[in-house]
């Protein structure tokens, strides 16, 4: 290249520098921050609102009318998760001697208020807990509505709020909807072993719900006293079972008790009493046991955002 052509090379790429520095500089649109989801087992996609408290208080049954529907006997297996992993992913256990006791009066609040889950999926059907925390709405565990294993979503679940063996003293309730977080279907993780149902009816006046509440702080969880109550499957076919203990040890999303539990109870409500405000109040879902890196039987623990996923439900 001459010189002479070097040099208007040189000067032009001088002049659009020049000229890129007078201009202003392009408006930069931050991108918003995604917001939570929850999906139901339609496939619908909706957002977890934010709550400001951070208890839900528990509704007292006021009008108890029972049905006392008779239930013909069905055995069912268990839901359980997939598979093992770590931290703590296991089967349900009892923990030397059990101690778990039968609860003969379902029908007393708040064993009203734990329900029998009779569920049906593309691969099979079997049983979980679970226990109202709204009018029409229902905590359990994740698996119990979604499962790889199983075919994925449930395709029907039948809910029996205090059954006791093929007494129903509050009848039965298909549910409309169920729900969990996306990201449970991408991974089944144990933290994420959280969903909640719908049904059709508000029975809370009848069967009562409990309260649920969150603390970030550990320390008020360790060493408190709990309860967990539901239906194990090595136990006579849908009887309540119940036993307390103590949170042993506490984790960011869960924690772990000596409490005797077996497959049939994930979803049962893992709870005790939070002052006056809520009692009885849910601190957990029961969904695991002895297995990968725990030896204790463990709760989904209810944060911030367990809270606010619940109580989404609920308002739906």
């Amino acid at each position: 290249m001459k010189p002479k052509s070097i040099l208007w090379l040189l000067t032009a790429v001088g002049l659009f520098a020049f000229l890129a520095a007078l201009a202003p500089i392009p408006y930069a649109q931050a991108q918003e921050p995604k917001t939570a989801r929850m999906v139901r087992n339609d496939g619908v996609r909706i957002v977890v609102k934010t709550f400001a408290r951070n208890i839900s208080s528990p509704i007292q049954p006021t009008n108890p009318t029972t049905s006392n529907l008779q239930v013909p006997a069905k055995h069912l297996p268990a839901i359980q998760p997939n598979g093992v992993e770590g931290n703590g992913y296991g089967t349900e256990s009892v923990i030397g001697a059990d101690g778990r006791v039968q609860v003969q009066d379902t029908a007393a609040y708040p064993s009203s208020a734990v329900a029998y889950l009779e569920i049906q999926f593309p691969w099979g059907e079997g049983s979980c807990s679970g226990w109202m925390i709204g009018p029409h709405t229902v905590a359990t565990a994740a698996h119990c509505v979604y499962l790889s294993g199983m075919g994925g979503w449930a395709t029907a679940i039948t809910v029996y709020p205090g059954r006791n063996s093929t007494l129903a003293p509050f009848g039965s309730y298909s549910a409309t909807n169920w729900y969990v977080k996306p990201k449970w279907i991408k991974k089944e993780k144990p933290r994420l072993d959280f969903a909640a149902i719908n049904i059709g009816t508000d029975i809370a006046e009848s069967v009562g719900t409990f309260g649920f509440a969150y603390t970030s702080d550990n320390s008020v969880l360790q060493n408190r006293p709990l309860t967990v109550r539901g239906y194990p499957a090595d136990k006579p076919d849908a009887t309540m079972w119940t036993m307390d203990g103590n949170i042993e040890q506490v984790a960011p999303r869960r924690f772990f008790y000596s409490i005797d539990t077996a497959a049939g109870q994930s979803g049962s409500p893992a709870y005790g009493k939070w002052g006056s405000d809520c009692d009885p109040c849910g601190f957990g879902i029961h969904a695991y046991g002895v297995g990968g890196n725990s030896s204790l039987n463990g709760a989904t623990r209810i944060t911030a955002s367990v809270f606010n996923f619940l109580n989404s439900v609920i308002a739906q």
